[in-house]
């Protein structure tokens, strides 16, 4: 059987904490990442489209 004492197991849940939030703060740049590549891509394709480049 596997002891735990409190001190131990406050130190394992604050590093859970963290994890938890440092993954939000990664999820949360991640999709304004892809919106402003999805911005850029349109951007782009506006202007392709007006010189006549057709892209792939």
């Amino acid at each position: 059987m596997l002891l735990i004492s409190r001190n131990n197991l406050a130190i394992f849940l604050a590093a859970l904490d963290e994890a938890a939030k440092d993954y939000a703060n990664y999820s949360e740049e991640k999709v304004m990442r892809d919106a402003e590549i999805a911005r850029l891509r349109k951007w782009v394709e506006q202007i392709a489209k007006k010189v006549g480049i057709e892209l792939d």
